[in-house]
């Protein structure tokens, strides 16, 4: 008689659909519910305005008159790209503030009652949607200023570092936005501080903790991405490189402990 109830438990226990199987369908819900939020199109069309028209204007001069004037000069051939990395920032910080505000925390708790497995696949879905976005918009912008600069752009192994620096940038500072707005449980606050970080806080910090600033995500990215860290924190692109994916396992590890342990 133990032997059979034995059994019986030890079947319960094996019925319905294995870890691997749950992992895939969470993908495909997270995938589905990233598609559908109403701000993600608006986002990734706001993104890709501004690559297009900083390529379109890649060879106009820029300059400043009055008491700070400043002579005319060419914007960085990456500009559009790099402010194309806050716009998906903005999409990660509305993306985590749902679950915040909308409750949809408990329905993905509902449907995947391992956080662990809804966390992997929410840190998937958004990493991936930053490379898949970011993708397109590194072409649109290479090939139009490949069409209009009289430069050109660089080709070769320095195309390839850029697309790549690029590609990381982006999914770590997507990352970035997602675990801060958990951890501060406020969307609209994680983003106010993503966005002022490289205006205000960076150079502050550049000035009083030159240190510490120069492991910041904003320091590896500008290393990896345009080949030289912020001005007096010069990086190698490899540090900048090694850099970022550090920060990348970190947010990965934070996320997925204040998402585990969240109300318990």
């Amino acid at each position: 008689m133990r032997t059979d109830r034995t059994t019986s438990t030890h079947d319960r226990r094996t019925d319905g659909p294995g870890t691997g199987a749950v992992a895939w369908a969470a993908l495909r819900a997270e995938t589905g519910r990233l598609l559908t939020l109403p701000w993600t199109w608006l986002v990734l069309a706001a993104a890709f305005t501004l690559v297009t028209t900083a390529a379109v204007f890649a060879d106009a001069e820029i300059g400043v008159a009055g008491a700070g004037a400043r002579e005319a000069a060419v914007l960085p051939d990456t500009f559009g790209l790099t402010w194309s990395i806050q716009v998906l920032v903005v999409l990660a910080a509305v993306t985590a503030g749902a679950d915040l505000r909308a409750g949809e925390l408990v329905n993905g708790l509902i449907c995947v009652p391992d956080r662990r497995i809804l966390v992997m696949a929410r840190t998937a879905v958004l990493v991936g949607a930053a490379v898949a976005a970011g993708v397109p918009l590194l072409a649109v912008d290479r090939w139009i200023r490949h069409t209009v600069s009289e430069a050109g752009v660089p080709g070769g192994a320095e195309l390839l570092s850029t697309a790549a620096g690029y590609l990381l940038s982006a999914a770590v500072f997507v990352l970035l936005a997602t675990t801060l707005a958990h951890l501060l449980r406020h969307a609209m606050a994680a983003l106010a501080i993503l966005l002022l970080m490289p205006i205000l806080l960076v150079p502050l910090l550049g000035r009083l903790f030159p240190r510490a600033s120069e492991v910041l995500p904003h320091n590896a990215s500008a290393a990896a991405f345009t080949g030289s860290g912020q001005d007096g924190l010069d990086l190698t692109t490899g540090q900048g490189f090694a850099l970022l994916l550090g920060w990348a396992l970190v947010l990965i590890a934070v996320h997925t402990l204040v998402f585990v342990r969240r109300d318990h």
